[in-house]
């Protein structure tokens, strides 16, 4: 008989956590160094050229930061991304810690339309949402501790307004802010509770959809160069993508079918959880429905929808701690019964993946191995 070892959940979610944290510091400086036309360039639209637009207040705030420090470009986005990563395993771990956390959820938490999303597409993980995120992290951390004051909340909205102006996408993942304060109130509708977050965020997308420019006026790349950064192939980038979304969907359409099937995979097996846990509702599922439907124009306008998917993913398995008992130093009983489960999770997370956008799994093997062999250039 194998013996018994006792591991607590806190020790499990602690060194994968710093895993993945490690990861991402890494990737981070090689995304940045190497000068990515889309990860790191994303983070560096900005107003400079042409006035208001959308998510060009991040590359002006950096602006500001280098004209301040004199420091490099990739140096401060660097650091910034780090700094908001750790805070967001910090959260992560904070939400999960002194939790009953069911075996089965290890299968959700890492499948890889969540955590190992990241894994099967490393450039994904230096995007913009990685803001979104991590106040989602702050706001469901604090609202399931029952310590979200006025401040804090106000705070969460600002967070989200100013997030807005980096990148669009926090506006159509705020639904799921307005489903954790419901279910947090039993179902029951108050909608003077959600107005808030409502108004933050639609505020600055009005501003930006009424008066922004372009995210390239046609001098954003020489503002750029003056200030140390070059793309090798400038044509090739978030400055100067015009093609039609809908028509690369529909030229490649069996790649983007495939989404589907990964999520109907990720669904099903979150719709057998909340069975298990005898914690399914109709109104629960209508919820998500609701808030899968508010993120239908990004799957419209760009051809990530693996990263729209990954959102959707990570937000749904959060929000299910909710259901979740407190438990100081919940232990994993690791003996011959765990070990089959574990066999089982291994062949299940890497049996199928979700990619960011049409290609192949093979493809962002590829990519993982030319990222983690980079040399940054300095």
């Amino acid at each position: 008989m194998m013996k018994a070892v006792k591991i607590t959940y806190n020790q499990l979610f602690l060194v994968v956590f710093i895993g993945l944290f490690l990861l991402h510091f890494y990737l981070f400086h090689v995304i940045a160094y190497g000068n990515h036309p889309w990860a790191f360039a994303d983070w560096l639209i900005h107003y400079q050229d042409g006035g208001l637009k959308r998510r060009g207040l991040s590359g002006s705030f950096f602006f500001l930061l280098q004209d301040i420090s004199g420091l490099k470009l990739q140096f401060l986005v660097t650091v910034f991304q780090i700094v908001i990563s750790g805070f967001l395993f910090y959260f992560l771990y904070k939400i999960l810690s002194d939790k009953k956390i069911p075996t089965f959820y290890i299968a959700l938490l890492f499948s890889p339309l969540v955590l190992l999303f990241w894994v099967n597409n490393p450039t994904a993980l230096a995007r913009k949402e990685l803001l979104v995120l991590t106040i989602f992290c702050y706001f469901f951390y604090h609202i399931s501790r029952n310590s979200l004051s006025k401040i804090k909340e106000y705070a969460v909205c600002v967070m989200l307004a100013v997030s807005v102006f980096f990148h669009e996408i926090a506006f159509f993942y705020v639904p799921y802010f307005l489903l954790v304060i419901w279910i947090k109130d039993d179902y029951r509708i108050h909608v003077s509770k959600y107005i808030k977050y409502i108004v933050f965020t639609i505020i600055p997308i009005v501003i930006l959809f009424v008066f922004g420019n372009e995210i390239n006026m046609g001098n954003s790349l020489s503002i750029l160069e003056s200030r140390g950064v070059t793309f090798s192939n400038s044509k090739f980038s978030i400055f100067w993508w015009k093609q039609d979304a809908i028509s690369i969907i529909l030229y490649r359409p069996f790649n983007y079918v495939q989404f589907g099937f990964s999520f109907t995979i990720f669904c099903t097996l979150y719709v057998y959880f909340l069975v298990q846990q005898k914690v399914f509702s109709y109104k629960l599922v209508l919820g998500f429905i609701a808030a899968f439907i508010t993120t239908l124009p990004l799957f419209y306008l760009a051809i990530d929808w693996g990263r729209w998917l990954f959102l959707h993913g990570f937000f749904m398995t959060i929000l299910l701690v909710l259901f979740f008992k407190n438990q100081k130093k919940a232990t994993i009983k690791w003996n011959q019964k765990l070990l089959l489960v574990a066999v089982f999770l291994l062949i299940y997370l890497f049996a199928w993946s979700m990619l960011m956008n049409e290609g192949t799994a093979q493809g962002t093997i590829i990519e993982l191995y030319e990222l983690l062999h980079t040399k940054p250039t300095y």
